[in-house]
C-alpha cells in the first residue's frame, strides 16, 4: 500500500534504513525485497519496486513518483526542469506525486499534481522533514507525537469539510493540490503551481456555438491517452451520465481504431431492484456492443455486500487513514479487490464530472437560478426557478426561496439553515462552541454557479481516497478522464447553460451528439449516491451502527452530543428522516480513534 517514504535530514540524525524497511513491511505484509532505496547524507528515500524513478548522473538529479504521467517520461521531466525549473510542472498531464531532488542545488521540490488525485504529506521535526505518499509512514517513523487535530474534525462535524491542508493527525500536513513544497536546509515553504481561475479558456468560448463539440473532442483526447497499449481496457460502469459518457468516448475511439481489444466493463450491482441501476448499465452496455465487435466486451457485475462492509470497515477506516462521510468508500474497495483478481491493469472512471459542470449537490440547481438574478435577467431567473421546482419535484415557493439565498450571504452567516442547526445539534456543546475558523474554498470567481462548482473541485481529493488510498490500489491504476486539466480548464469557461440549466445538470453530457444512449441522457435521478446508504443504516448496519454509539469511547470523545445522536439514529431507522452521511461520519470518526489515537489493535 505504501508507495514513498522520505526522509531530508537536518540534523546529525542517521536512521536505521533496515530499521525503517522493515517497519514498512510489517505494516502491509510484504517483504523487504518490496522496496527500493535512495540515499545520501541529506536525504533518505524508501519506495515501493512499482514506483518509477530515475537518478540523471549528468546533472545530479534523482525523481521519483507515483501516478500515472501520460506526456512525459522521466527524463523529458528532468530535462523540463533542467530547462524552465519549477515551471515544469506546466507541461505534465495526469495525476501524480512527485520527488525531484537536485543534488548540486542541496533543493529538494515536492510537487502534487493540479487536481489533487494523488497526495504527498509531510511533517516537520527537530530532525528534518518527512514525507510520504500516506500518513502511516510518518506516525512509525516514531518521531512525531500522533494527536488528534481537533479543528479538522470540527470543521468535518460541523460543515462537513474535510479538505484542506492540514489533517486529522494534529503534527502531520499535505501539500494543497496544484501546490509544490521547496526544502532546502531548514527552510520549508509551500508554493501554488497551479490555479484554474488563471488557466482558463479565453471568454470568447462562451459564444462558441460548437462547445459542445470542443467538450468532445478534448474528452476523446483524453481517453485516447489513458488508454495505453494493454490489451484490456478496464471501465467503470455506474448507469449515470458520467461514466456512460466515458464508456461510449472510448467504445467510440475503439470503433475508430479497431485495435481489438477487450473491454471489460465492472458495474456495482444490487439484488434489490429499488437500489439497482441495471436498466441504465444494460442501455449503455447494448449501446457499446453496437460499436464493437463480437465478443469483444466483458461485462463483471460485481454486487457488494453488507455482511463485508461490517466485516471489512474496520480495516477500511485503516487504510484510509482519516474518516470520511459516506460509505461509497466500501463499494470501490469492492470494485477494486474483484478487477485486481481480473488481471485488469487499469480502469478508468467518471469520478470528477461534477466538479467541472455540476450536479454534485441539489444546491447547483438554486444557484444557476441565482446567477441570472445577479444579472438582473428576471425573465430567465423566473424560467429557471419554476423549471427546478418541476424536474427536481420542490415546491416553487421552497424553489424560489433557496435560489435567493446565494445572493444573500451576509444573512446566511447570520442565520443558522436547518441543516447547519441539525449538525450543530450532533456535537456536544462544548465541542461546538469552540472558536474553530471554517475552511473556505477562495472565491475566484463571479459567476456563482462557477464559484460553487469550484467548490466541488476543492473537495475532490478527499473524493479521490477512495481509489487512491485503496487496499488494492497498487494493483490497479485509476483513472480519470474528466480531471484532464485541458477539459477542466475549457469546462470552467462554458456557459451555465451548458452545466446545470432548467433543473438539468450536466447539460453538456445530455447534449452530445451521439454519445449518450436515450435512457441514460433523460435520466434525473442519482441512486447509488444515497439510496444505499439509507437502506444498509435502517437495517442490516443498525444493530453495528448502535454499538458503536452506544460504547463506552465513542460517549467519552467529548466530540459527540450522545442523546441527540441517538434520537437521530432512532430516527433515522424508522425511516422518518435520512441522516446517512451524518452516520457515516460518528461511526468513521470514532473507529479513527480508535485504530490511530487508542492504537486498538
Amino acid at each position: 500500500m505504501f508507495k514513498f517514504f522520505g526522509i531530508y535530514k537536518t540534523s546529525t540524525w542517521n536512521p536505521d534504513v533496515g530499521e525503517i524497511k522493515d517497519r514498512f513491511s510489517r505494516a502491509i505484509g510484504s517483504g523487504i525485497k518490496r522496496y527500493n532505496v535512495y540515499e545520501n547524507e541529506r536525504v533518505l528515500f524508501v519506495f515501493h519496486q512499482g514506483i518509477k524513478y530515475l537518478y540523471d548522473p549528468s546533472s545530479d538529479i534523482f525523481l521519483v513518483f507515483w501516478g500515472s504521467i501520460y506526456n512525459n517520461s522521466l527524463k523529458d521531466i528532468i530535462e523540463n526542469y533542467k530547462r524552465s525549473g519549477m515551471e515544469f510542472p506546466n507541461e505534465l498531464n495526469g495525476r501524480f506525486g512527485l520527488i525531484l531532488y537536485d543534488i548540486n542545488k542541496d533543493q529538494l521540490y515536492c510537487i502534487r499534481d493540479r487536481f489533487g488525485i494523488d497526495r504527498i504529506y509531510y511533517a516537520q521535526t527537530g530532525d528534518g522533514l518527512l514525507l510520504a505518499s500516506h500518513i502511516t509512514p510518518i506516525i512509525k517513523s516514531g518521531k512525531i507525537n500522533v494527536q488528534p487535530n481537533y479543528e479538522k474534525i470540527y470543521n468535518f462535524m460541523k460543515y462537513s469539510i474535510a479538505w484542506g491542508d492540514n489533517t486529522f493527525f494534529k503534527d502531520i500536513n499535505e501539500i494543497s493540490m496544484g501546490n509544490y513544497l521547496s526544502v532546502k536546509e531548514k527552510e520549508v515553504n509551500q508554493i501554488q503551481w497551479y490555479s484554474i481561475d488563471r488557466k482558463m479558456i479565453p471568454e470568447g468560448l462562451r459564444e462558441n456555438p460548437d462547445a459542445e463539440k470542443s467538450f468532445v473532442e478534448k474528452m476523446f483526447q483524453s481517453i485516447e491517452e489513458r488508454i495505453t497499449d494493454s490489451e484490456k481496457v478496464g471501465l467503470a460502469l455506474s448507469g449515470g451520465p458520467d461514466s456512460s459518457f466515458v464508456v461510449s468516448i472510448a467504445a467510440n475511439i475503439e470503433k475508430k481504431l479497431k485495435t481489438n481489444r477487450k473491454f471489460h466493463i465492472f458495474s456495482l450491482r444490487f439484488d434489490d431492484k429499488s437500489l439497482d441501476e441495471g436498466p441504465y448499465i444494460k442501455a449503455v452496455v447494448d449501446s457499446l456492443k453496437a460499436k464493437l465487435s463480437k465478443n469483444q466486451t466483458v461485462i463483471h457485475d460485481i454486487y457488494p455486500r453488507v455482511d463485508d462492509l461490517e466485516r471489512d470497515f474496520y480495516e477500511i477506516v485503516k487504510y484510509f487513514e482519516e474518516p470520511f462521510h459516506k460509505i461509497h468508500p466500501f463499494m470501490y474497495w469492492t470494485l477494486t479487490k474483484y478487477t485486481a483478481e481480473v488481471d485488469v491493469p487499469y480502469i478508468l472512471l467518471g469520478q470528477g464530472a461534477e466538479s467541472i459542470i455540476g450536479g454534485q449537490t441539489g444546491a447547483d440547481y438554486f444557484v444557476s437560478a441565482a446567477e441570472y438574478l445577479r444579472k438582473f435577467r428576471l425573465v430567465n431567473f423566473f424560467k429557471e426557478v419554476t423549471a427546478v421546482s418541476k424536474n427536481r419535484e420542490v415546491k416553487l415557493s421552497r424553489s424560489f426561496l433557496r435560489s435567493l439565498y446565494p445572493l444573500i450571504p451576509f444573512l446566511i452567516e447570520k442565520i443558522k439553515s436547518p441543516k447547519q442547526q441539525l449538525r450543530d445539534s450532533f456535537m456536544d456543546p462544548g465541542f461546538v462552541n469552540r472558536e474553530y475558523q471554517k475552511v473556505e474554498v477562495p472565491r475566484l470567481f463571479k459567476n456563482l454557479l462557477t464559484q460553487n462548482i469550484l467548490s466541488d473541485l476543492y473537495s475532490q481529493p478527499d473524493e479521490f481516497r477512495q481509489f487512491t488510498k485503496n487496499k488494492f490500489s497498487l494493483n490497479v491504476d485509476m483513472r480519470f478522464p474528466f480531471m484532464d486539466h485541458r477539459l477542466v480548464e475549457l469546462a470552467y469557461s462554458l456557459p451555465n447553460e451548458l452545466k446545470v440549466h432548467r433543473g438539468i445538470s450536466k447539460v453538456i453530457l445530455r447534449r452530445a451528439p451521439g454519445v449518450l444512449p436515450e435512457k441514460v441522457r433523460n435520466r434525473k435521478d442519482k441512486m447509488m449516491s444515497s439510496r444505499i446508504e439509507q437502506h444498509w443504516f435502517r437495517g442490516p448496519l443498525a444493530k453495528f451502527t448502535k454499538d458503536i454509539i452506544e460504547s463506552d469511547s465513542f460517549k467519552k470523545r467529548n466530540i459527540f452530543n450522545i442523546k441527540q445522536v441517538r434520537n437521530a439514529l432512532d430516527l433515522h431507522i424508522k425511516g422518518e428522516r435520512n441522516l446517512a452521511k451524518e452516520i457515516s461520519r460518528w461511526l468513521t470518526i470514532e473507529l479513527w480513534f480508535r485504530i490511530f489515537i487508542d492504537r486498538d489493535s
